[in-house]
C-alpha cells in the first residue's frame, strides 16, 4: 500500500522536471522570448544549416565558398564548410586555381568564440569568391549581398541576416523565415545562447536589394549553471 501511495508524488515530480527542462531549465533548455508564430520556413536540413545551400549567385559571380579558420587549445585548422557553384571552370590553370582556393587566408571576417569541456576556441569566418581563376576574399555583408542579389529566396535571406547580425544565429529548432507580402521582403529569426549562457534573440528584415535591418531584439539572462561538480 505504501508503494502505491507514492506513485502520484513521483508522477508530479517527474512532470515538474519535464516542465523545468522545457522552459529553459537545465543545461540544454532555452526559453523563447520573441514571438515566432509568423515564421513558416525552415532553412535547416537534418538539423543543420549550411550557409550557401540553395543560394544561387548572379551569372557573373562564379563560385563562392565559406571558410572557417579555428584556433584554440586543440590547435589551428582551416575548413571550407559550404559552397555554391562550380570552382575553377574558366580558370586558365585549373590545378593552380584549386590549390589557391584550398589555401586562401584572411585576417579579417566574422569572429566568434566557442567554449566547451576542452576549453575555448576562436573562429574566423570569411567567404572566397572565384571567377576566371581570380580569387576575392569577401568579409563584408554588403559585398556578400551584391554577389547573391536579388534576395528572392529564404536561403538568401537567412544568409544575409545572419552575416549582418549573428553568423551563428540560425537556430535549427523551428522555422526561421517569414515572407512579408506587403513588399516581398523577408523576416528572419536569429538566436544564440541559452542554458548556461544568456540567450539573445532577434527579428531582422532583409529587402530584395540585400539591406538588413533589426526589427526587434531581446536578451534572456541565464539562470542556470552548467559547471560540472
Amino acid at each position: 500500500m505504501g508503494s502505491l501511495g507514492m506513485r502520484p508524488l513521483v508522477s508530479v515530480a517527474f512532470a515538474s522536471a519535464l516542465a523545468f527542462v522545457a522552459t529553459g531549465g537545465g543545461c540544454g533548455g532555452a526559453p523563447s522570448g520573441l514571438d515566432r508564430s509568423a515564421y513558416a520556413v525552415d532553412v535547416c536540413k537534418q538539423g543543420r544549416w549550411s550557409e550557401l545551400d540553395g543560394v544561387a549567385l548572379v551569372a557573373s559571380s562564379g563560385y563562392l565558398q565559406l571558410d572557417v579558420a579555428t584556433s584554440g587549445v586543440i590547435g589551428e585548422s582551416l575548413q571550407s564548410v559550404s559552397h555554391t557553384g562550380t570552382s575553377c571552370t574558366s580558370a586558365t590553370d585549373a590545378v593552380a586555381c584549386t590549390s589557391a582556393l584550398s589555401h586562401a587566408r584572411s585576417e579579417v571576417g566574422w569572429k566568434s568564440e566557442r567554449c566547451g569541456g576542452a576549453g575555448c576556441s576562436r573562429e574566423l569566418r570569411f567567404f572566397v569568391r572565384e571567377s576566371g581563376g581570380v580569387l576575392e576574399t569577401v568579409t563584408r555583408v554588403e559585398r556578400l549581398a551584391a554577389l547573391v542579389a536579388p534576395i528572392d529566396s529564404p536561403a538568401k535571406a537567412a544568409l544575409i541576416a545572419a552575416y549582418a547580425f549573428d553568423p551563428t544565429g540560425i537556430e535549427c529548432a523551428g522555422p526561421q523565415i517569414a515572407l512579408r507580402a506587403s513588399d516581398s521582403s523577408y523576416e528572419v529569426f536569429l538566436a544564440h545562447g541559452g542554458g548556461c549562457t544568456d540567450r539573445v534573440e532577434r527579428r531582422a528584415r532583409v529587402t530584395r536589394e540585400g539591406a538588413a535591418t533589426e526589427l526587434e531584439s531581446t536578451t534572456i539572462p541565464s539562470k542556470q549553471s552548467c559547471v560540472s561538480p
